[in-house]
C-alpha cells in the first residue's frame, strides 16, 4: 500500500512553481531556434509539465538525471505523440533558453509555468 501511495502522490502532487517555460505566444521562435541548433534532432511543444529531480541511493545511479512529464503535447513534429496527450522525456542532455529541454534525440519546448519535484528513480520508472 505504500508504493501504490507514494505512485499516487507523484501523479497528485505537483510540487513547487518554477520560472521555466515560455509564453505560448513564443514557442514557434523557441522552435526555429531549435532547428538552428540541431536541424536533424525533432521538436515536441508541451505544456501542463513537470521536471522531475530523479533520485536513486544506488552510487552508479547518474546523478543529477532530470526528465519532464507533461500532459499536454501542443505540437510533435514527428507526430509521435498525439496533440492533447501526454509524454515522458528521456533525460536531460542540456537547457536552453529556460524552455528548450535538450534531451539525446528531441528538443521539447515547454510553454507555460511548470513546477519541480524530486521522484525517487524506482517510483518513475514505475510508471514507463
Amino acid at each position: 500500500m505504500k508504493k501504490l501511495s507514494d505512485l499516487k502522490r507523484i501523479f497528485s502532487e505537483q510540487g513547487h512553481a518554477i520560472e521555466f517555460g515560455c509564453s505560448e505566444a513564443e514557442y514557434e521562435k523557441m522552435v526555429e531556434l531549435c532547428h538552428e541548433m540541431n536541424s536533424r534532432k525533432s521538436v515536441c511543444v508541451v505544456a501542463s509539465w513537470i521536471w522531475w529531480d530523479i533520485t536513486s541511493d544506488n552510487p552508479s545511479f547518474p546523478q543529477p538525471t532530470y526528465i519532464v512529464k507533461a500532459d499536454n503535447v501542443l505540437f510533435d513534429e514527428k507526430g509521435r505523440f498525439p496533440v492533447g496527450g501526454w509524454v515522458r522525456t528521456s533525460p536531460l542532455k542540456a537547457l536552453h533558453q529556460n524552455c528548450i529541454f535538450e534531451t539525446g534525440n528531441t528538443f521539447y519546448v515547454l510553454v507555460g509555468e511548470g513546477t519541480r519535484k524530486e521522484v525517487s528513480a524506482s517510483d518513475a520508472l514505475a510508471f514507463f
